[in-house]
């Protein structure tokens, strides 16, 4: 006798879709402020929210973050903010900026992703915007409705026996 295992949502033969972000949903919000996390360097675990329209980044002692190392110039790097989205450009600086391990040109402005990693002379840091999981493309807050995921799946290993053993 077969066992039919049953999913407790009602099934739904619509495909499943990808939902533009809610207003209301704190992650797609744009009012939270990235920020930079300093992971490897004279001020390890540091965190400087970029909650202000340009942040300058440096050794000198009139950045908005201050990277005492002499690898690092006086003014070495600017994230800029537009909204949600920022991006930092290396201001001719000594030593350039490595942005997840690829050279940023003198001068040059990169848009930054959450996880990117931003590395200044000897000291590496980490971007983080958990409001806005974009990528270069500009795919954001992707959401899926569970159950729907869930029947699909489960209509699916109904029609094919073989994948049921795998459950």
């Amino acid at each position: 006798m077969k066992k039919r295992t049953r999913s407790r949502v009602p099934r739904d033969n619509t495909p499943t879709m990808i939902l533009p972000p809610e207003k209301n949903q704190p992650h797609a919000g744009t009012e939270e402020p990235a920020k930079i996390v300093v992971i490897q360097g004279i001020a390890s675990g540091l965190q400087l929210l970029l909650d202000r329209p340009k942040t300058v980044i440096g050794r000198s002692q009139d950045n908005q973050l201050v990277l005492d190392s002499t690898t690092v110039s006086r003014r070495h790097a600017q994230v800029t903010k537009h909204s949600n989205r920022y991006e930092i450009e290396d201001l001719n600086s000594r030593n350039g900026i490595l942005i997840n391990n690829e050279r940023l040109k003198s001068n040059e402005r990169r848009p930054l992703f959450h996880g990117d990693t931003v590395r200044l002379g000897d000291q590496q840091l980490v971007f983080l915007n958990p409001c806005s999981f974009s990528d270069q493309e500009g795919i954001s807050a992707i959401t899926f409705d569970r159950g729907k995921v869930r029947a699909e799946v489960d209509a699916l290993l109904e029609r094919l026996p073989a994948l049921r053993k795998l459950r």
